[in-house]
């Protein structure tokens, strides 16, 4: 009698999975399977089964052909097969992609295997996001093929790649903020039904529980997903990813919102997964963590693969340049911390005394003409809030303001702060800056269109003036692959945060306020932000500067005040500036200094 093929694994049928058991070796189609190494084979009836001796875990999705299967061998090789034993269980063959006549994908391949991170690199517009695109079926390729277990299938819709297997979290995927924890992870997904149809809450909660501690992850299910910090609200979105199993989970950018506590969290949830078997795309800017979690790392440069190799053979300066196209050195010597001379002789542009707000307590400080001011602290510390103040976005309960040495009232809302020359960016672009279907000129001049006017008494929009400026803000800020009536939602992250940025800069703000305005963005146009707020500050601007990378603060801030618990505990200048003071201060408690602004 010959040897048996058991098999344990899910038969994917709609969204229900069922299991099946064993396969005989004496089929041919198993045995040449086997023989050749090959371990993408056909699904076959459980009554083939008759005996235990080799035991191969897969799971097997029916119609489109799409088997995956890691096991172990008998006698001395009964151990578990390295991934470069493995064949990948998916193949990406010559995508490409235009939109108009811009190529945004050019003959890409790419191979994933089971139970691997891999890490995409690549600067704004390089085609990661369009790629991820394509691979979940939000958009179809022009040329091109993905083979599952050398199967040819063409994915169609977002349903159809959860269907194979396939989970992703969006870089920026949001929960519904008026629905609980449960409900938003259910979205998308089929309510388990009691007798007479009623919603089963119960069996959800359990669900939810179950996987959330297979993950070994928690959050409160009864919150609203509005009210959670954005790390609970980054594990809700992983785990509504995650609620069925999957083959492939991609996370875009899954980390650009994160304190450094928090990635570390995230990465220990990517290493469970990777144990489990299960294949990790993850696109990042952060060239470190790449480095850190990647088990191999795919570099895109101009809609193409430029590079593909096992992490290894990659160091930070290498990487970088095959990202950018310019070497480390050239784009280090735009990132060198400038202008930390504090301008003690400029005028007082805003004054804050006693600002008292719903976690903020007594915060009091200045900011010079020309001063660029950075503000840090852990989420909840009372940074955001002091933005969203100033912005009109929400009310102060106490403390004075003012402007040029003349006292005013708080701004009620966006558009008085506007008027009083406080112009904010906002940190999430989707949500409260971007339209996303409209042109980029539009989105460019959306919050300035008076300033475009055919005259100034009369109140039609110049559409010349509006493509001028457009046109010379595209080129400031490096804005790729953008044609005017180009609708933004087709931009790279990178890329969609500069039109924010552009938008901004055409109010001519005497205070600019600054929420993040890196997040998304790769190193080199990092650079070119840094190089657009330094010369907005040599102008005379001055720039509130909120951001939770502790390095970028001390690249480009000439003071930083470190916020714990609603109250500012510290102020560095100059020299004093440095992303290890600025990380200690902020994660140790501490009360409130005096220092003279």
């Amino acid at each position: 009698m010959g040897q048996l093929l058991d098999r344990r694994g899910y038969h994917a049928g709609g969204f229900s999975w069922r299991r099946c058991r064993r396969a005989s070796l004496h089929d041919p189609k198993v045995r040449q399977a086997v023989g050749a190494g090959d371990l993408s084979v056909q699904w076959y009836p459980d009554q083939e089964a008759r005996q235990d001796r080799r035991l191969v875990q897969g799971w097997t999705a029916s119609g489109y052909g799409i088997h995956h299967m890691a096991g172990t061998e008998v006698g001395e090789a009964n151990s578990k097969m390295t991934i470069a034993e493995q064949q990948p269980f998916m193949r990406v063959r010559g995508l490409t992609k235009k939109f108009g006549g811009t190529i945004v994908l050019r003959d890409v391949d790419l191979d994933i295997w089971a139970g691997e991170v891999v890490g995409i690199a690549g600067h704004n517009g390089a085609g990661k996001s369009t790629l991820i695109k394509v691979l979940t079926g939000a958009i179809q390729p022009d040329k091109g093929e993905i083979l599952l277990d050398g199967h040819s299938v063409k994915i169609r819709n977002r349903a159809q790649s959860e269907h194979l297997g396939f989970g992703v979290v969006d870089q920026q995927e949001r929960l519904l903020p008026n629905l609980s924890v449960v409900e938003n992870v259910w979205l998308g997904h089929p309510y388990p039904r009691k007798v007479y149809r009623a919603i089963d809450w119960s069996a959800m909660e359990q669900q939810i529980l179950a996987r959330a501690m297979e993950l070994g992850i928690s959050f409160p299910l009864r919150a609203r997903g509005g009210d959670l910090l954005p790390m609970d609200q980054r594990l809700v979105e992983i785990t509504r990813a995650l609620l069925r199993k999957r083959r492939l989970v991609i996370f875009d950018e899954a980390t650009s919102a994160l304190e450094a506590q928090e990635v570390e969290r995230f990465h220990a949830v990517l290493r469970l997964l990777k144990d489990q078997g299960v294949a990790i795309v993850l696109i990042s800017h952060q060239l470190d963590e790449l480095l850190k979690i990647s088990d191999r790392l795919v570099v895109m440069r101009e809609g193409s693969v430029v590079a593909d190799d096992r992490v290894t053979a990659y160091d930070k300066p290498r990487l970088f340049d095959l990202v950018a196209g310019i070497s480390w050195d050239q784009a280090m010597a735009g990132l060198q911390p400038g202008g930390r001379d504090h301008p003690s002789e400029g005028d007082v542009h805003l004054e804050i005394d006693g600002l008292t707000g719903s976690v903020l307590r007594e915060v009091s400080f200045q900011v010079r003409q020309g001063e660029i001011l950075g503000l840090a602290g852990l989420e909840g510390s009372g940074k955001e809030e002091v933005l969203a103040v100033l912005s009109g976005l929400e009310r102060a309960c106490g403390g004075t303001l003012r402007m040029d040495g003349h006292e005013r009232p708080f701004a009620r809302d966006v558009r008085e702060a506007k008027r009083m020359g406080l112009a904010l960016l906002p940190r999430d672009r989707k949500v409260a800056g971007l339209f996303g279907r409209q042109g980029l000129c539009f989105n460019m001049t959306a919050s300035h269109l008076w300033k475009h006017r055919l005259k100034s008494w009369l109140p039609l929009v110049n559409h010349g003036s509006q493509q001028f400026y457009t046109k010379n803000t595209v080129n400031r800020l490096q804005i790729y692959g953008a044609g005017s009536d180009q609708p933004v939602d087709n931009l790279s992250g990178g890329n969609q945060q500069k039109v924010m940025f552009g938008r901004v800069i055409g109010l001519g703000p005497r205070v600019l306020l600054l929420d993040e305005p890196t997040e998304g963005i790769d190193v080199s146009a990092r650079a070119e932000v840094f190089r657009v707020v330094r010369e907005l500050a040599e102008q005379g601007t001055s720039v509130v500067y909120s951001a939770n990378d502790a390095e970028e603060l001390s690249l480009i801030c000439t003071r930083v005040l470190v916020f714990h618990g609603g109250r500012v505990v510290a102020e560095l200048r100059g020299g004093e500036i440095n992303d290890a003071r600025i990380l200690r201060l902020t994660y140790e408690e501490q009360g409130p200094r005096e220092y003279s602004a």
